[in-house]
C-alpha cells in the first residue's frame, strides 16, 4: 500500500508524534511524509520525507506579511502534492492537520478525484479557540474524507454527536508516547533570577503550553491566589505563549506578576528552559476547560512527572486516577480541593513514584508499534 502522510506543522512537539506514527506505519506500508521544511534533519528515518511546507514563514515574526507568505506556501505545497498524485499512483493520503479550511475543501476535493482514499485525523473535533464559526466548513471536510481518526472514545462520541452523518466513518487511533523527547538542559544558560526562584520551594507545580481560555490558566491562577499565595514552600510556574484576547487572564495578570510564589513566563519557552523547569517540578497541571487530547501528558510522562487534570476530552482515557496521576471533574472547586489535598497530603516521593508509573503506563499501553499496526489493519485497509 502506497501512502502519503501530510503534516504541515511537523515541528516542536509535533515532531515526536509524527515521527513515532510514521516510523510504525512504515513497517507495513510504503509511506512518504510530506511535512514542514524545518522537520528535523536526521540520518536514520525509516521513511522518505518531503519537506515542502512553510520554508520561509516558519521563521518569520508574526505580521501581515508572514500570514501572506504562509498562505502562499500552503497553497504551493498542496499544488505540489496534487502534481505528485497525478504523476504517481497512491492508495491513500492521510492528513494530520488542515490549517485553512476554505482552501482545504478545494484541495481535498481534487485529491479525491485523483483516486486515493483520504484519511483525516481530527486532533480536535472543533478548533478550541473559534470552533463554532468553522462548523459548516468542517462539516464539508468531514463529509469528503473516507475515514476520520480521533484519539479517544469520548472524542469519537463527541464528533458523532456534532456531525451525525459521520458516525460510521470515525475510528480511534491512540496517541503514542514521545519516546525521543530531549530531556537535557544546560543550567548555565538559565538566568540567575530563575535559579533563585526555584531554589527554595519544597513543592513546585507547573503549567506549560499555549495559554488561552480553554486551557483554564485564569482559573488556575485564581485558585493559587486564593489558596496558596502565602505558602512560601510552594511555587506555581505558568510558562507559555499567551493568545490574543484572553481577557479573563488579563484581568488578573497584575496580581499574578505581583505574587511572590508564581513564576510567570508569558512567552514561548524554548526547550532548554522548559526542560529545566520540568526537571525541577513535582506535578504538571492541566486545568483545561475544554480539550480533545493533550501532548502535555506525554511530555510529563517522559520527565516522569504525574499530572493533575480535569476530565476534559479523552485525557482521562490515558490516565489512572490515584495511581499515575490525578483526575477531577471539570470545575474550579474540585480542582482547588485536589490541589490543596496534594500539597498537604502527598509527598514528593509519592509524586515521583506516580510519575514513574505514568511513564511506564504510557510506554506499555500505547506503544507506537501497536498503534501503527492497528491503524493500518483497522482503518487503512477498510
Amino acid at each position: 500500500m502506497k501512502v502519503i502522510m501530510v503534516d504541515p506543522w511537523g515541528t516542536y512537539n509535533m515532531y515526536h508524534y509524527t515521527n513515532g506514527l510514521c516510523t510504525s506505519i512504515a513497517k507495513y506500508c510504503d509511506l512518504t511524509l510530506w511535512t514542514n521544511y524545518h522537520f528535523p534533519q536526521e540520518d536514520d528515518f525509516s521513511y522518505p520525507i518531503k519537506r515542502v511546507f512553510f520554508k520561509r514563514s516558519e521563521k518569520m515574526r508574526q505580521s501581515f506579511m508572514r500570514d501572506f507568505v504562509r498562505i502562499c506556501e500552503y497553497y504551493g505545497a498542496y499544488i505540489a502534492l496534487l502534481r505528485e498524485l497525478k504523476k504517481n499512483s497512491y492508495d491513500l493520503v492521510h492528513v494530520q492537520w488542515l490549517l485553512h479550511y476554505k482552501s482545504d475543501i478545494f484541495f481535498l476535493t481534487h485529491i479525491k478525484k485523483l483516486g486515493p482514499k483520504v484519511i483525516f485525523t481530527a486532533h480536535n473535533v472543533l478548533p478550541h479557540r473559534s470552533g463554532t464559526k468553522h462548523y459548516n466548513d468542517l462539516s464539508k471536510i468531514y463529509s469528503k474524507v473516507d475515514k476520520i481518526v480521533v484519539h479517544g472514545e469520548i472524542i469519537r462520541q463527541e464528533l458523532s454527536d456534532l456531525f451525525k452523518d459521520c458516525k460510521g466513518k470515525v475510528s480511534i487511533q491512540r496517541h503514542g508516547p514521545f519516546t525521543e523527547q530531549n530531556l537535557s538542559f544546560d543550567k548555565n544558560l538559565i538566568s540567575q533570577d530563575i535559579h533563585a526562584k526555584l531554589k527554595e520551594p519544597e513543592m513546585i507545580f507547573i503549567f506549560f503550553g499555549n495559554i488561552f481560555y480553554n486551557k483554564g490558566v485564569d482559573r488556575l491562577a485564581k485558585i493559587w491566589l486564593d489558596n496558596f499565595k502565602d505558602m512560601r514552600k510552594h511555587l506555581l510556574i505558568i510558562a507559555g505563549k499567551k493568545g490574543n484576547g484572553y481577557k479573563e487572564l488579563k484581568e488578573i495578570e497584575s496580581d499574578i506578576i505581583a505574587c511572590n510564589n508564581i513564576l510567570y513566563i508569558d512567552h514561548f519557552v524554548e526547550d532548554n528552559l522548559l526542560n529545566y523547569l520540568l526537571d525541577h517540578s513535582q506535578l504538571v497541571l492541566l486545568p483545561y476547560r475544554d480539550a480533545s487530547m493533550s501532548g502535555v501528558i506525554f511530555t510529563a510522562a517522559e520527565f516522569k512527572k504525574p499530572v493533575l487534570s480535569t476530565r476534559a476530552g479523552a485525557i482521562e482515557e490515558y490516565l489512572v486516577d490515584g495511581e499515575n496521576s490525578f483526575l477531577v471533574d471539570n470545575n474550579s472547586e474540585d480542582y482547588a480541593e485536589k490541589l490543596k489535598y496534594i500539597s498537604e497530603r502527598i509527598s514528593k516521593n509519592q509524586l515521583a513514584r506516580m510519575g514513574g508509573n505514568l511513564h511506564d503506563h504510557l510506554r506499555c499501553n500505547y506503544s507506537w508499534a501497536k498503534i501503527g499496526e492497528d491503524l493500518v489493519d483497522k482503518t487503512y485497509r477498510l
